[in-house]
């Protein structure tokens, strides 16, 4: 009998350690997402600044000067 219980202890300690594991290894997969996720906005918000300031730039060197009002 107080064999049983030991094992039926040791089973049930080895299943929440088995369950805290995986818990732990679902929080670093969501905060590895969550980090990507926020790398890959800041790279976007980075690339639609540097082209929005290439469009700046072009716009002005291309745009011809305004004409010379006659006077």
């Amino acid at each position: 009998m107080f064999i049983i219980i030991i094992i039926i202890i040791i089973i049930i300690i080895i299943i929440i350690i088995i369950i805290i594991i995986i818990i732990i290894i679902i929080i670093i997969i969501i905060i590895i997402i969550i980090i990507i996720i926020i790398i890959i906005i800041i790279i976007i918000i980075i690339i639609n600044n540097n082209i929005i300031i290439i469009i700046i730039i072009i716009t002005t060197t291309t745009t011809p000067p305004p004409p010379l009002s006659s006077s």
